[in-house]
């Protein structure tokens, strides 16, 4: 017997099945505890969450993170995702698609995304789910770094034009790093400042920056600060997840742009990532060019020079303008 736990009907129960570490999620960080309370925070006039677990015959088999917003359904904006706290079978993702198909219907989504994030030689279950739905497939890379290899092999697998430009910015910048051990507010509020500086205007409200300084001064990641002379000219943000560092965001001075000044920030980032016990870093998408902005693709090309691989996993998507998802 199947059953739809939602976290709108149910949220008590819901919250106790998430809490019970019975699903894998806070491996990844943008899924973790402390970053879903900071997108709800950021994202708390748009997107009304909806996520929910698939209990059958009394035990919890599935949980979906998952958000309804005027542009249709995912989680704040990515692919939504399930996680699995038993094996995958046709039946339990059939059970999962029918009720996004609810979600669907009563929402009039004008799009649907979904991450499928083992690809395999064949299509898996949710791929078939999605396919049967008439939802388009897409390939997604990820730069990812194995923290596991040791510094020694990490630099090895750096883009050899890039170790000068990381030794020229351990020669130049003065680094402050803002953690659990340095939990200063004020270098803080400067990259806050800085941040407004860079995009030309207040993109979020105050208290997400505050949500966000109690991740970090909480032991949920680290923020690094580049300097030259007194000048703040590099942000690093980077979160952790159980096991799994995010670069999450990167904010640079644009009227330094022929300096190298993101290079070294973001290598002592992954080698204290490695230091702090996690086993991989995710340094984000590789646009594909033609699917891209230049500068999108530029910024993927950056990240690839410090991988040690690239990940691929399959997005699928449907819109109003395909079939009928049910």
């Amino acid at each position: 017997m199947q059953r739809i736990v939602d976290i709108r009907t149910e949220p008590e129960l819901f919250a106790a099945l998430a809490s019970s570490r019975l699903f894998n999620f806070d491996t990844v960080p943008q899924f973790s505890d402390s970053l879903r309370q900071y997108y709800a925070l950021c994202f708390r006039e748009s997107h009304r969450e909806a996520s929910f677990v698939l209990i059958e015959n009394e035990r919890p088999v599935v949980l979906v993170w998952t958000t309804l917003s005027a542009n249709g359904i995912d989680f704040f904006g990515v692919p939504l995702r399930l996680f699995w706290a038993e094996e995958v079978s046709e039946s339990r993702v059939k059970a999962v698609f029918g009720h996004i198909d609810s979600l669907a219907e009563e929402s009039a989504a004008q799009r649907i995304l979904v991450t499928d994030l083992e690809p395999s030689g064949s299509l898996s279950a949710v791929g078939k789910a999605c396919l049967d739905r008439q939802y388009r497939p897409g390939l997604r890379l990820s730069a990812q770094t194995d923290l596991t290899c040791g510094a020694d092999l990490l630099r090895q697998r750096l883009r050899k034009s890039y170790r000068s430009l990381v030794n020229w910015g351990k020669n130049n910048q003065r680094i402050v790093t803002i953690n659990r051990a340095n939990p200063e507010r004020g270098s803080f509020d400067l990259y806050q400042q800085f941040h407004l500086k860079v995009a030309g205007r207040v993109t979020r409200a105050q208290e997400t920056w505050d949500c966000m300084f109690d991740i970090i001064a909480g032991g949920g990641g680290e923020l690094t600060l580049g300097f030259l002379e007194d000048d703040l000219v590099a942000g690093t943000m980077v979160l952790d997840g159980n096991g799994t560092s995010l670069y999450a965001s990167g904010v640079y001075d644009r009227d330094r742009f022929d300096l190298p000044l993101a290079h070294w920030p973001l290598w002592l980032s992954i080698l204290r990532a490695a230091e702090r016990g996690q086993r991989r870093f995710e340094i984000g998408d590789i646009p594909i060019k033609g699917c891209a902005s230049d500068k999108e693709v530029a910024i993927g090309y950056f990240k690839r020079g410090f991988a040690t691989e690239i990940a691929v996993s399959m997005t699928w998507t449907w819109s109003n303008e395909d079939p009928s998802p049910s």
